[in-house]
Formats: C-alpha cells, structure tokens, sequence
C-alpha cells in the first residue's frame, strides 16, 4: 500500500470555492482526514493547544463522503454540541451560525481537490492519510445495527479486510439533542476496537464526561447504550453481530478498504522516558493511525467517568501529525480544550488548566512493528489501539474467520 501523511491550510473560500492539495506523488483511493481548531494563526508548521473544542473527523472513497465534528465553546454550558454527515461534507468547522464543511471533489494523479459547500470563513490546519496502491479497493456505507444477533452487511464490490467507523449517539434533555460525543471504530480479521468520549453539563451547569475504549467491539453508542462487534469479512463485506441493540438516536458509518495487509492491534504507553518497540505485526509498516482516550482499557460495557478526552495520530514514517480534545469533568463554569500538533503521535491532553501529560512521538517503522519515544512520560499507562498498513504484496499475518 502506498501511504501518505500531511496537512495543509484551508485559507478562507466563498461556497463553491475549491482547495487543491498536491505533493502526494500518487492519485488517493481513499483519505482519512482530521482536524482541531485551537485557535492558532493557521500554519501547518504551528503546534498549538487552546481553550474550546472544534475538532472533526472524516473518511472519503469513491467520491463519497462521511465526517463527524464534536463543539464545545468554552466556558458555555449550554454549547455542547455534535453533528454528523453522509454526504459531501468530510471537514467541518464551527462558527456561531453554524458549521462549514468541505467535501472532496476529485482525487487527482498528485493530489485531491475539496470544494466548499458552505462559505470558509477562517483558515485551519487538517491533517490527511491519502491510501492507494496495486489491488487496493475503497468504499463508504452507513446506518448499521439492527436487533440483537448476527448480520450480514454486503455493501461493497470487494472483499474487505479492513473496516474504519465512526458514529455519534445525542440523547435529549426537554427535548432538545445535546451533547459532545464522537466515537470510532475499527475492525480487521484479527479484531476490532472501539474508542469514545462524551461530555455535557448537568442541570446546575456542573460538567460531566465519560470514556470508553475497548477491543472486542467495533462500536458502542454512549452510556454502551449500543454495541457491536465484527465476526468474519464475507464476500463482498461482512458479518457482525449486535451485542446491544442501539437505544435512542445514531448513525454509524464505515469504511471498508481492501488493503493487501493490515494488522490492528494495541499497546500502552509508559510511564518513563524513553523509546519503546511494538512487535508482532508481522511486516514492517509503512503507515500508522493511533487513536486512544488517555486511560487504561474499559472493563466491557462500562464507562469510565472523568474528563472526555479524544487522541488521533497519523504518520508514514516521515510526517506525524496527532489532534485531539479534553473536556473537563465536574467542573462550573465547564471547561474545555483541542490540540494540533505535527511532532509527535500521542498527547495526553490534560485539563485546561494542566496542558499535556504525555507525549510520545514517532521513531521508525521496523521489521516486525515500529519504535515510539516517550519524550514526556505518561501519569497513567494508557491503552492506544492502532491500525498498521502494510506496503504493497504484505501478507495480513494469521488471518482468521470466526464462523458460527
């Protein structure tokens, strides 16, 4: 598989307006992108953390689209707010009328091209991972779950190896969608993960957050009020079975890519300086994605109470890109901060007020794994699933189908 990891500023665009990313030296098949406004000046060679959340998430395959985007405007109780798209819209920013969003128009032979939908009205920094390469497939669906039981899903015009999802669940309070809550997923023959936060203000304006990252499930709703985990890659998809049927409002979306080798699989971070290896892959890497909660892994089906946290890293061995958000628990007035950051692919996010507790930043992809450095140990060894691709011809080391 062929890997690329970069960012690059929006600028400001009128609706309509068109944005050319070039330098990636292949035409993409699939891009994940992700972004975290804090505030900065813009610059994608600015690492910067500032109060308030705006961070986003998205996927796009065969000129489709799917994003996500969580808000909180610090130190308002009542701006928790999350919004997901299935259609031509992949980056999102929030502005007080409401968010602006660009999809992709084309993937080209040395880049892609987003066009607006709405009007552009500040320049950010996203960060991408563009995918291609001999054999490699890419397709987008969404809305899955159903009862309680197995299910086959057969979406897509390949057999997948790999799945990456994402979902939101807003419940009501006097009838009104509230909260901050994004969770994402992903799947491979090996297993699957899930990671996802929540946070929101009771009704004395007192914050309150939740966390749940667990491997044996691919995604599971807020509260774990909705759970589901993959059981075997079938022709043209595959099965999965609802261990909890979704209560309440949410959509689920994927993508499936047939990659040629893909490893998913988790470590934790130390609580020591110093550099530390991940084996086992069975192939020496050419692209990395992390996502963590800056804690230790969930017991099934159990939140953990504390301050909502989201960590996302991407690299391919030569950029590392990492973006996030922390909203604080139990505090009044709440409080809220997001992260961009270019050196490094975990941060643990603290509170406001605290700034980073752990940093651990990209070293080498190796023969059988790949090399982190803890630059700033970790308070607490927290757990990180990632996804390892594999260069072009890997094997996918032990594939196995769990059939029932």
């Amino acid at each position: 598989m062929k890997v690329k990891v970069g960012s690059f500023t929006t600028g400001t665009l009128n609706p309509g307006g068109t944005l050319s990313i070039t330098g990636i030296g292949f035409k993409p098949i699939a891009i994940l992108f992700m972004l975290a406004d804090p505030g900065s000046s813009g610059s994608t060679d600015v690492d910067a953390r500032g109060t308030s959340v705006r961070w986003g998430f998205g996927f796009s395959a065969n000129l489709e689209d799917r994003g996500i985007g969580v808000h909180h405007t610090d130190p308002d109780p009542n701006k928790y707010e999350c919004i997901i798209y299935n259609d031509r819209s992949v980056v999102h920013h929030y502005v007080p009328s409401g968010a602006e969003r660009m999809y992709v128009q084309s993937y080209d032979s040395d880049g892609f091209t987003l066009k607006t939908t709405t009007s552009w009205s500040q320049s950010i920094v996203v960060a991408y991972m563009a995918l291609a390469g001999d054999g490699v497939e890419a397709d987008l669906h969404g809305n899955i779950g159903g009862i309680v039981g197995e299910h086959d899903s057969t979406p897509f015009s390949f057999d997948p190896d790999l799945l990456i999802s994402f979902m939101n669940s807003i419940y009501q309070i006097s009838g009104n969608l509230r909260g901050l809550n994004a969770i994402v997923g992903v799947a491979d023959s090996l297993g699957d993960y899930v990671a996802g936060s929540f946070a929101d203000n009771d009704a004395g304006n007192n914050s309150f957050g939740d966390n749940y990252i667990f491997s044996g499930e691919m995604w599971a709703a807020r509260g774990t009020a909705g759970r589901d985990r993959l059981v075997n890659f079938i022709t043209n998809g595959y099965r999965h079975e609802v261990l909890e049927a979704l209560a309440g409002w949410g959509e689920v979306h994927v993508m499936g890519i047939k990659t040629g080798g893909v490893k998913t699989g988790d470590f934790l971070t130390q609580t020591s300086i110093g550099q530390f290896s991940v084996t086992g892959i069975g192939f020496k890497p050419v692209g990395l994605m992390l996502v963590s909660l800056s804690i230790p892994e969930s017991t099934q089906d159990t939140v953990d109470v504390g301050d909502a946290k989201m960590v996302m890293g991407f690299t391919d061995g030569t950029a590392q890109r990492c973006t996030g958000y922390t909203a604080d628990h139990g505090v009044n007035p709440p409080r809220s901060t997001c992260f961009y950051q270019k050196d490094g692919v975990y941060f643990n996010n603290g509170t406001v007020a605290a700034g980073f507790l752990g940093i651990a930043e990209f070293v080498s992809f190796d023969s059988d794994g790949f090399t982190l450095d803890m630059t700033d140990a970790d308070p607490t060894a927290s757990f990180v699933w990632y996804v390892a691709l594999g260069p072009e011809g890997a094997a996918i080391p032990g594939r196995v189908q769990i059939l029932r």
